[in-house]
């Protein structure tokens, strides 16, 4: 994983090196900035694909007219590439940044709707002097921008366009969690899951256009339970070995519970290193034993990280500046995986896999009670304003990539969201189709185990509920004021 950042209109290299510094921390290998025409574009690389000079970003094609900053995987690179090659283009490196670059010469804005994985992007294309951005299908990678009519700068992080600008808060709620996604800061947009936009200048005038390239169908399919454990099955498989590849150390996020364990399970079988598992929760209440009698079942490490009350209280303005964000369940949320991504690049892991989606997909705990108010798909769309959004802000905090097989598989995700609701499960067992699946790799006690809220499980609201002398129940407001001062405090508004 990577930042980008550009600037289009009034290229000024020096805003940008600001710009791009302020998410270092996404890309700790390399910074790199070019500026060509009416552009100047920003990279700071995470190396996970083709770790050479020849990954280096931003890239050109050969004649120096098509430029791209990328961050992101795209799980299907090699059959692209290998159709590109078939119609004469060549490659100087291994990296998918290459392929999006030449499938962009080849198909102009409709390659984004080949892409089988998560990517946020800018590519400038100097022969119409236009700019396009894009982001995957479910918004797995943050893309931001503001925009005048003669300048718009885009960056990974809503941080990144605040240098300069004097940062103003809109009122929010803890609704918010549950909403189709905005930016923090007043004047900053969020491109869209499944959106492209392109910034056409003519003259000293930006104009703009957004357009989906990418809608969730959840209409119901006729299947037999028998049919549906053999293709889940399979393609649970290929989607786990896609998130395998790496020239980097792979682990994954293991709490014992059904869905990690049936990933870790899946990897072991595929992996050709050592697979470490990373379970993190308070000293008083956590799921370690969960997650070590897994890890000895299977065969893989697991690294325990307990905390402490303080070291909690501690990290959350850490959290809360790289989250952009204040509502509980997403800052504690965000504790939790920051410290997995933290004890994970200690350990030299920089990808690792997570069990994210699952739940959505196979109404689990959390889809369940929620599933009166919100469909599956409406779930799944929602997500990047609240769990997916964490878990790449906290790991990128620290230069690792999480991966979410789960969702990340465009043939998966739609298979899934055709199971009818009486394979997923009913009011008595959650993830019915999921267990009858992970029963093949799994013993019966973990393939039947029920588990709650992860970052409950955790114990670190009741940490905070302790440190803050609150009552253990009914705080989540309480919470919310303490954190949205904190916000304040860390970003100066």
């Amino acid at each position: 994983m990577c930042g980008i950042a550009g600037i289009f209109g009034t290229p000024e290299i020096s805003t940008l090196e600001a710009i791009v510094s302020s998410i270092a921390h996404r890309g700790p290998d390399d910074r790199h900035l070019i500026q060509r025409g009416d552009v100047v574009l920003g990279h700071a690389r995470l190396s996970i694909l083709d770790i050479s000079e020849n990954g280096r970003q931003p890239m050109s094609n050969p004649k120096g007219t098509v430029w791209i900053t990328y961050n992101g995987e795209v799980y299907n690179a090699q059959s692209l590439r290998e159709e590109l090659q078939k119609k004469g283009y060549r490659f100087r490196s291994t990296t998918d940044t290459e392929v999006v670059l030449h499938l962009y010469e080849e198909h102009g804005p409709n390659f984004v709707r080949m892409l089988d994985g998560m990517f946020a992007l800018a590519i400038y294309d100097s022969r119409n002097n236009t700019l396009v951005l894009a982001r995957d299908r479910l918004g797995i990678k943050p893309l931001y921008y503001t925009f005048s009519e003669k300048e718009l700068k885009f960056a990974s992080e809503q941080k990144a366009l605040l240098w300069g600008q004097n940062p103003v808060l809109p009122s929010s709620s803890l609704d918010a969690f549950f909403g189709e996604g905005s930016s923090l800061f007043e004047g900053i947009n969020e491109i869209k899951p499944g959106h492209l936009v392109v910034a056409d200048r003519k003259g000293t005038a930006i104009s703009l256009s957004d357009s989906s390239y990418y809608s969730l169908n959840d209409a119901p399919q006729e299947i037999s339970e028998a049919d549906a454990i053999r293709i889940l099955a399979s393609l649970l498989e290929t989607s786990v070995q896609q998130h395998l590849v790496s020239d980097r150390p792979v682990g994954l996020y293991l709490t014992g519970g059904l869905d990690s364990s049936l990933l870790a399970a899946i990897a072991k079988k595929y992996y050709q290193g050592q697979l470490v598992g990373f379970c993190v929760g308070s000293e008083e209440k956590n799921e370690f034993a969960l997650a070590q009698s897994i890890g000895k079942q299977l065969g893989i490490e697991v690294v325990t990280i307990p905390l402490s009350q303080q070291a909690i209280m501690d990290t959350i303005p850490q959290v809360i500046y790289h989250l952009e964000d204040a509502d509980p369940r997403n800052v504690e949320f965000g504790v939790m995986h920051y410290f997995l991504a933290k004890t994970a690049a200690e350990r030299g892991v920089r990808v690792v896999l997570s069990g994210e989606g699952a739940d959505e997909l196979f109404l689990g705990y959390d889809a369940r009670y929620d599933h009166g108010r919100f469909t599956a798909r409406q779930l799944l769309e929602r997500m990047h304003c609240n769990h997916l959004r964490t878990q790449d802000r906290t790991a990128m905090a620290h230069g690792v990539e999480v991966r979410v097989p789960y969702l990340d598989n465009r043939e998966l995700l739609e298979f899934a969201l055709s199971l009818p609701p009486e394979l997923k499960g009913g009011d008595e067992v959650d993830k019915h189709i999921l267990r009858k699946v992970a029963r093949q790799y799994l013993p019966e006690e973990v393939a039947s185990r029920q588990k709650g809220y992860g970052h409950v499980e955790s114990g670190v609201p009741f940490a905070v509920n302790t440190a803050l002398g609150l009552a253990p129940g009914g705080t989540l407001e309480r919470r919310f004021g303490y954190y949205q001062q904190i916000l304040a405090d860390v970003f100066k508004v």
